[in-house]
């Protein structure tokens, strides 16, 4: 179809709707009013339309039901009220077929009262937007999508917000808020950029790699949480978090929290020496047979796990955990018995996959 019969089409076709439009009985509103979308085909579904425009806001929705809160049983009675869609016999309006009964103007009237004061919200909303908008932000809104500007340093505007922001009852604060959020997390990904790559962080990692023995990880991230969108500096021995605090933007924050976890991570090598030193030593020993690791389960008792390292399991684990309950009770003896007794049971497992180990005397 030529662009000329589409705009011919048109004409009649709203010229159908707005005959209907008197029939309805229904205040005149230019911005709200009875009007048809398009579903599929033919098909059209009735409802009444809000098309608004300000300086701030675009608008432009059909209503076919009343708005709700669901619940089971208010949707049974909504869906009673909805409207009935149309279906056209040609692409053509017919007014005939364009027939509202009573019962579902009494719906439309329902729904247009409610829309009436839902355009009332929307100019209050752009009267506050009005009053926020400053030489610093622009902002538009295209339905609920929101669309906030912000001014950078070389006077040209760049995308802030561009996401559907619930505002609730447009409340300005509500946005607001959305608005701080947003540029506060801009800033935490600049300065966390910047730490990244500074001579002080890298520092920081070179050294946690000296500690041997030890599983230490450091995590500084971006807490996205609504009410703690901030940067959280957490570090991890063994999987257990032992250090977790909020970050400043700058670098001698991170200094001092840096130091604050080596101090932490010195206390751990002086009160779990004995232990590190044996998992050192079993990884280490001339046959290259075996491997361990500590770490914590979730009572925070200290756990040791001892492996071969000769073959894959495929049907049988090998591995055998030895849990400390009374670790601080014990001896340097007592611990190398428990895991002398850990690693016998290495290898009967080893036995259940197949293979033994006899020990060759040099």
């Amino acid at each position: 179809m030529s662009y000329l019969k589409k705009d011919v089409l048109n004409i009649i076709n709203q010229k159908v709707i707005l005959d209907v439009r008197k029939t309805i009985d229904l205040p005149y509103n230019e911005n709200v009013y009875f009007d048809l979308g398009h579903v599929k085909g033919r098909t059209y579904e009735a409802g009444i339309r809000l098309n608004l425009k300000t300086e701030h806001i675009s608008y432009n929705k059909l209503y076919t039901h009343m708005p709700h809160k669901f619940n089971y049983e208010k949707f049974k009675y909504e869906k009673s009220k909805t409207l009935p869609k149309i279906v056209f016999n040609k692409n053509i309006f017919n007014e005939k077929e364009l027939v509202i009964q009573e019962t579902k103007i009494v719906i439309l009237k329902d729904i247009y009262d409610y829309v009436i004061k839902y355009k009332e919200k929307l100019l209050a909303y752009e009267e506050n937007l009005s009053k926020f908008e400053n030489d610093k932000y622009k902002i538009r809104v295209k339905n609920d999508l929101h669309t906030v500007l912000v001014k950078s340093n070389n006077d040209n505007y760049n995308v802030l917000l561009d996401n559907y922001v619930s505002i609730d009852n447009f409340n300005i604060d509500t946005l607001i808020k959305e608005i701080d959020k947003k540029m506060n997390d801009n800033e935490n990904r600049e300065f966390l950029d910047i730490l990244f790559i500074s001579d002080e962080y890298n520092l920081f990692l070179s050294k946690l790699k000296t500690y041997k023995g030890i599983d230490i990880r450091v995590d500084i991230s971006k807490n996205d949480e609504y009410y703690q969108n901030n940067i959280r500096f957490k570090l991890y021995i063994s999987e257990r978090i032992v250090y977790n605090e909020k970050l400043e933007r700058n670098i001698n924050d991170f200094i001092e929290k840096a130091k604050e976890c080596e101090i932490i991570i010195q206390n751990f090598i002086k009160s779990y020496s004995i232990t590190i030193n044996l998992v050192n030593k079993i990884n280490s020993c001339k046959n290259n047979f075996w491997k361990a690791q500590f770490s914590f389960d979730y009572n925070r008792y200290l756990v040791i796990e001892v492996d071969q390292k000769y073959f894959f399991p495929k049907r049988y684990l090998t591995l055998e955990k030895i849990r400390f309950e009374d670790f601080n009770e014990l001896t340097e003896q007592d611990i190398v018995k428990h895991l002398e007794i850990g690693m016998k049971k290495v290898l009967n497992n080893m036995e259940r996959c197949g293979y033994r180990v006899m020990e060759v005397r040099e």
